[in-house]
């Protein structure tokens, strides 16, 4: 325990237990800096960001006042150090469905692939697809769906979040054939803790709903009080959103 009335600073910030994850992804998540001063709320939300990356099942920190014994040089007045201690998961899996529904009477099944570490860095991608011929009779009527999703953390150092979202969905059912196919590309920042703030451009190759190309932005939001993000009992979560397309955006279709 440290005294209230004195301000302490962070003279080193060190991660322990990571044996494939580079340590600069797990303090680059954490966002806490030598020479910032201590803060116990920062040293929690970073922990609620190391455990939103799907990299570890555990994430504690530790925080111990400089000693000249323990730094075994010069230590700064007033300063503390800093280790984030990590028990690392499977950041690489596959995974498989099958289900039912009926009106028409339908087999589905889904897989998916995920990696949360590609190349290293913490970029994330997932590819999930779904397929579903009708039983009676069987085959003749069909539905598909295949998406991907690729997310940079972090783009050029900052905390801006880069997404790209390829889609396609076809289905056949009595002689009629609908699906919609395209692209959604965008950036996301966390402007505080419980807000983050995103625009995409999204372009629809095809849709049933608006023929020909449609060529679309939007601006999204997310508010989020809740107390965790994986068990919550108290708090909020809205996730607002607008949308335009067409006018100095081209394409086929304007909507609002």
């Amino acid at each position: 325990l440290f005294p209230y009335t004195t301000l302490f600073r962070s003279s080193t910030v060190r991660v322990h237990g990571n044996k494939t994850v580079r340590t600069n992804v797990v303090l680059r998540a954490g966002e806490i800096r030598p020479g910032e001063l201590f803060n116990q709320e920062r040293l929690r939300e970073a922990q609620r960001r190391l455990y939103a990356t799907k990299l570890f099942y555990l994430v504690t920190y530790n925080v111990l006042a400089d000693t000249a014994e323990s730094a075994g040089t010069t230590v700064m007045p007033n300063s503390v150090s800093i280790r984030f201690d990590v028990m690392e998961q499977r950041y690489r899996g596959v995974g498989f469905g099958a289900g039912g529904e009926y009106a028409p009477a339908r087999a589905i099944v889904s897989a998916e692939w995920e990696h949360d570490n590609l190349f290293n860095d913490g970029h994330t991608v997932l590819v999930s697809g779904e397929a579903g011929p009708t039983l009676f009779p069987f085959g003749k009527n069909y539905r598909f769906a295949l998406d991907g999703n690729y997310r940079v953390p972090y783009l050029i150092l900052t905390r801006i979040d880069f997404q790209t979202h390829p889609f396609i969905t076809y289905e056949q059912l009595e002689g009629k054939h609908t699906g919609e196919a395209g692209i959604q590309t965008g950036m996301s920042r966390s402007l505080t803790p419980q807000l983050t703030v995103g625009l995409a451009n999204k372009i629809r190759l095809f849709s049933d709903t608006a023929p020909g190309l449609t060529n679309s932005l939007g601006l999204t939001g997310h508010y989020d009080t809740r107390d965790n993000i994986f068990d919550p009992t108290q708090g909020l979560s809205v996730q607002p959103a607008v949308e335009g397309a067409g006018g100095p955006l081209g394409g086929d279709n304007d909507l609002y």
